[in-house]
């Protein structure tokens, strides 16, 4: 800057130019911000008093002269005069210069930023403010009663707490130096008191605070949220200052109106709650004072209900034959009102007067059952329900589950873990804060938590839950409710383990309703998809895994796995994987970048959720491998595809379920169950979805790193099915449902035998729609770029040539198909460049049909309208673009000019679209844009070259 100055000052005319020049509001704002850093790193002697007076003037009339409106350049000119008032030399010079804005005797509010500058060297020099503290109050408290807008009052409400808390500050800063001094003052015999306790001080100020009290008192009321916070926060402070009398006698209408503010305050409860700790915290507040507190605190209704408790508490004493068939019989009512009070009241004699109707256990759960049996079906309303559900607590608490029919609070608890309100949607836009917590969601958690409380501290929990849970844990009902089914679960083993018992897998569990131990671990290992993506995934893949962990030792589906680990780097492999997959959960946790990210750089959503799925694939590759037993591995995948219709409503649970079952087949080597459950993934399909879509795609690719022939030839007799549907009549529904039944009882007679029920019912014929039958198409071919992907490098560009390439050029030769099939072709070729890419192969090879791929990609992109992005796949092209090897001159010069004059030209996206790629781009057009960058930078870079740019250089000047 100093430079700056010297170069201008010798150029002729500079020096006029600037001097004349005016200066806009953020450029003042940038040089006061460098005069403060300048400031801020001198030392105090390097400063001349003179200067500082110049700046302290200078940065006065700075802030006076901006608008209100304006921020940074008033607040930049407050930062200069707070950082000088740091310094004891100049905060005298300070003090004057804003007192000269803010004369006495005036009722005109001064400028904002002058309040908050004397608030911000209260803050931050209590010493060297105190004393001016008088004057500024003798200023203040007059102008208080005209402070109407709302900056203003919070500018006054935030300086008026500065002022008490500088007080405080000052106070605690003089006993510090009395302290010091204490010795000297003693070595010369001196005992004549020189310093006023903290009391005395206060009292000092005590009237002009009082006279302060009543303006800021009104603030409460104030249409501003941060207003109304910083006024309750000033009211604080000054319960501290004012005499006690005073605040004795604001208690009666302080409390309500603290009370009705902390109730509406969304963000700064915290703020409210201190002014209450404030005002206990004020010594002269009697015992008496605190006793009528409390009749002011809370409402009637509130005293009514607490007066009828203690009623029927001291009633319960001598009559509590007749209360509790009273209570018992109230809740029969229609009405809820009775229905709730009698249920409040029956839970509150539970708790405080347990030792008179003890022995009425057996009578309360038989007529408590009526009403748990009401709830399970779903015929009570939410707030019952709530009032229930806390009942059942006490129930658990009091060991009144211990008798017959305590089952049926279980039940109860159990069912309306899933519990649905139709109305709650309806009435969503008209509720207030006291309906919203009666919502379904709320009665959710808190039979959540009544259940794992039980499971916890309950005598008779193993009992009551155990197998009971398992009947749930593969219902499709229960979907919404596994990270609490799980955690119960858990706690029952490790209770039973800490005891030291084997857990029981035999008593109960020969009911058809329990589920079994490879259905178990089937659904332990879907409830693990896409944990880093939110915090509810993330929970209940944490408690899969954990519950995974507890019952591996005595589980069925994992007695014969640990019997054939008999080396013990083995199974340390097994443990030490879960330990690493629940390791990294809690070490990624949803909404925050991965901690275990070396480069520094933040992993993307979907990159993730990838490594994710990779370690629990490997977890399940692990436990399968090493169990060397073809009826094993076929009773797993079984019960796999037997919960793929647990998933209706879930899409991509059920298409990582289909990876998992994918990479069960790939071990099994009995070819005609391969086959059977290949046709299950694609009936079992929901191919319109496009989670589902890709899903069985990569479950088939999966599949076919073993059985690569097998998957090729089904893949074949699967897209036959659309020439089926073609064969109209009665002969051809015929012979397609006696095929169908062919096919259900071909194989081996130990896999027809364990699986044939299941199959009959899991593969009915059935008819697709046109519309279902292109999406059946789409994905067959993503199955045959996964085919590609994941088969073994030595016979994949065999297969790629003789087989996969010619079954696609049937479908990739017209281009006037459907949106879903042109997107999954366009992924198939960005498959098949990236699987001969000699990364992949660990070889080069020559992709011959490189030009054919780049004219169908030409063609799919040049059926699209140039100015409307209604679909992805332009981004889809410009991704296999960049992906395929190395392009002759006019291949680049084709397909980049079709690609830039299919993109530049958008101006419109079709609401609705969202981005497919790991980009975190927050629109399809951007990512689109995003991917045609993405093509070109890959072209160049395959080929450096000046003509590899030229050609690009051309489709811009074409």
């Amino acid at each position: 800057m100093f430079d700056c100055a010297v170069a201008i000052s010798a150029t002729d005319g500079a020096r006029e130019d600037i001097g004349e020049a005016l200066l806009t509001g953020q450029n003042r704002a940038f040089v006061l911000s460098i005069v403060n850093r300048v400031l801020e790193q001198s030392p105090t002697e390097a400063l001349d008093e003179q200067q500082a007076l110049l700046v302290i003037n200078l940065a006065t009339q700075e802030m006076t002269l901006s608008k209100e409106a304006d921020d940074d350049w008033p607040q930049a000119a407050c930062n200069v005069l707070v950082t000088l008032s740091k310094k004891s030399r100049f905060v005298g010079h300070v003090m004057d210069a804003l007192l000269q804005k803010f004369p006495p005797g005036q009722t005109s509010v001064p400028h904002r930023f002058v309040v908050l500058a004397l608030a911000n060297v209260a803050e931050h020099n209590a010493v060297g403010f105190v004393p001016f503290l008088t004057d500024v109050l003798s200023r203040a408290v007059p102008v208080l009663p005209y402070v109407k807008t709302d900056p203003h009052r919070y500018a006054w409400a935030h300086a008026l707490r500065a002022f008490c808390e500088s007080v405080c500050e000052y106070v605690s800063a003089s006993a510090v130096t009395k302290a010091e001094d204490g010795s000297d003052t003693a070595a010369q015999g001196d005992v004549k008191q020189t310093y006023s306790g903290p009391e005395i001080v206060q009292q000092n100020y005590a009237d002009q605070m009082e006279l302060a009290y009543d303006p800021v008192f009104s603030w409460l009321s104030a249409k501003d949220l941060k207003v109304r916070a910083e006024a309750a926060n000033c009211i604080g402070e000054l319960c501290l200052m004012i005499p006690p009398k005073r605040v004795v006698d604001e208690l009666r209408r302080l409390v309500p109106a603290l009370l009705g503010l902390h109730r509406k305050i969304i963000s700064d409860q915290h703020l409210v709650t201190q002014v209450i700790l404030f005002i206990k915290k004020k010594k002269s507040i009697s015992a008496f004072s605190l006793t009528n507190l409390h009749t002011v605190a809370s409402n009637v209704s509130m005293r009514n209900q607490s007066e009828a408790f203690r009623c029927f508490h001291v009633a319960a004493t001598r009559f509590a034959d007749k209360i509790v068939y009273y209570l018992l019989h109230k809740m029969q009512s229609v009405q809820d009102s009775f229905k709730l009070g009698a249920i409040n009241v029956l839970r509150h004699l539970l708790n405080s007067a347990g030792p008179y109707i003890d022995d009425k256990r057996s009578l309360v759960i038989l007529g408590l059952k009526p009403m748990l049996q009401a709830g399970s079906e779903g015929t009570l309303s939410i707030r019952v329900k709530k009032a229930m559900c806390q009942l059942c607590v006490a129930l658990a608490d009091h060991e009144y589950v211990d008798v017959e029919g305590g089952d049926n609070v279980i039940t109860f608890l159990v069912k309306n873990l899933v519990a649905h309100d139709p109305e709650s949607a309806k009435k969503a836009f008209f509720s207030s804060s006291t309906e919203a917590n009666d919502s379904a969601a709320h009665l959710r958690t808190q039979c959540g938590q009544a259940l794992q409380t039980i499971a916890k501290t309950c005598s008779t929990a193993h009992n009551l839950l155990w197998p009971y849970l398992f009947e749930c844990i593969c219902a499709q009902e229960y979907n919404m409710a596994l990270t609490d089914i799980f955690k119960c679960i858990r706690i029952l083993a490790e209770r039973t383990i800490e005891k030291g018992e084997e857990l029981d897998f035999e008593k109960g569990f020969d009911s058809p309703r329990v589920a079994g131990s490879f259905q178990v671990f089937s659904r332990l290992l879907t409830s693990m998809n896409n944990a880093p993506t939110s915090l509810a995934l993330s929970r209940r893949a944490a408690e899969a895994l954990r519950l995974l962990t507890r019952v591996a030792g005595s589980f069925q589906v994992f007695s014969r796995l640990l019997t054939s680990m008999n080396n013990a780097p083995t199974s340390l492999a097994l443990s030490r994987r879960a330990a690493e997959a629940l390791r990294l959960l809690n070490l990624s946790p949803p909404g925050l970048v991965s901690s275990g990210c070396s480069n520094g750089i933040g992993e993307l959503r979907l990159a993730r959720v990838a490594r994710w799925h990779a370690h629990v694939l490997d977890l399940l590759h692990i436990c399968v491998e090493n169990v060397n037993d073809g009826e094993w591995r076929c009773a797993l995948a079984a019960a796999m595809g037997k919960q793929l219709n647990l998933y209706g409503d879930a899409p991509d649970d059920k298409a990582f379920l289909m990876r998992c079952l994918g990479g069960a087949l790939s071990l099994t080597t009995n070819t005609s169950f391969v086959v059977d459950h290949l046709v299950l993934l694609f009936r079992c399909t929901s191919h319109a979805q496009q989670a589902e879509r890709t899903g069985c795609a990569q479950a088939i690719g999966f599949c076919a790193s073993t059985h690569t022939d097998l998957v090729l030839t089904e893949l074949e007799n699967i897209a036959k099915w659309e020439n089926l549907k073609k064969s109209s009549g009665l002969f051809g529904f015929i012979k397609a449902s006696l095929d169908f039944s062919c096919f259900l009882f071909s194989g081996n007679l130990m896999v027809n035998m364990v699986q044939n029920s299941f199959l009959s019912d899991a593969m009915p014929y059935k008819q697709y729609t046109d519309q279902e039958m292109v999406s059946l198409r789409a994905t067959i071919m993503l199955s045959y770029g996964y085919v590609v992907y994941y088969c073994p490098t030595d016979v994949v560009t065999q297969r790629l040539e003789q087989t996969v390439l010619v079954f696609l050029r049937r479908y990739m030769e017209n281009p006037r198909q459907e949106t879903v099939v042109r997107e999954a072709l366009l992924e198939t070729i960005y498959l098949i460049a990236v699987s001969v890419h000699p990364k992949h192969l660990i070889t080069e090879y020559h992709l011959e049909a490189r030009s054919e791929l780049l004219n169908h990609i030409r063609n799919y992109i040049e059926c699209e309208l140039p100015e409307t992005l209604s679909n992805s796949v332009r981004l889809l092209a410009g991704k296999a673009v960049a992906a395929l090897p190395v392009m002759a001159d006019d291949d680049i010069w084709q397909i980049g000019y079709v690609l830039t004059n299919y993109t530049f030209p958008l101006c419109r996206e079709r609401s609705g679209l969202k981005s497919i790629e790991d980009d975190e781009s927050s629109t399809m057009m951007e990512a689109t844009i995003n991917q045609y960058h993405a093509a070109l930078e890959q072209i160049i870079k395959k080929n450096a070259v000046v003509g590899t740019v030229t050609q690009l250089l051309k489709v811009y000047l074409a």
